[in-house]
């Protein structure tokens, strides 16, 4: 079932400024963690069973325009909009720098994956147990930085990262 409407990458976007604003009684917040981690086992056992049936690799079930991928998607991001975090990491300068450069992330890292990915370093290129937290963090920092880089850059830095 593909929802490129409401699962296209604006529509992640315009959904997330949407559950940022509104706020969620407690039992919908936790039907929707339960609806997440239903979705995330769902797509798990699908991708691996197709993926078994067909001898190749598969990524149907956990495209951006897949349904189980949205309910998680909106699962993690209402869950980390209610984490309280402590104090010390709140108030260390680190985390409010992380926040400014999310949406920047957001946007640059695809660039990246397609680039790896020409150059033959894949996911599947290596275990995955090892290849998707490396590639990840990888990928996230690199990102990170040059959100920061871009922050720095008086008119461009505010126009990009709000």
């Amino acid at each position: 079932m593909h929802l490129y409407l409401l699962t296209g990458y604006i529509g992640y976007f315009v959904g997330g400024f949407w559950l940022d604003k509104i706020a969620l009684p407690r039992g919908w917040r936790y039907a929707l963690y339960v609806s997440g981690m239903g979705a995330l086992l769902f797509t798990m056992w699908r991708t691996i069973a197709d993926c078994r049936a067909s001898s190749t690799y598969d990524e149907r079930w956990f495209s951006p325009s897949n349904i189980n991928v949205l309910i998680i998607s909106a699962a993690v991001f209402v869950f980390f909009k209610h984490l309280e975090l402590p104090r010390r990491l709140t108030d260390s300068g680190g985390i409010s720098m992380m926040a400014k450069s999310t949406f920047f992330v957001y946007m640059i890292h695809p660039f990246f994956i397609e680039k790896l990915n020409l150059l033959g370093i894949k996911v599947i290129a290596f275990p995955v147990a090892l290849s998707i937290p490396v590639m990840s963090i990888g990928i996230f920092a690199v990102c990170m930085f040059l959100g920061h880089l871009v922050s720095r850059i008086p008119v461009i830095g505010k126009i990009v990262l709000f």
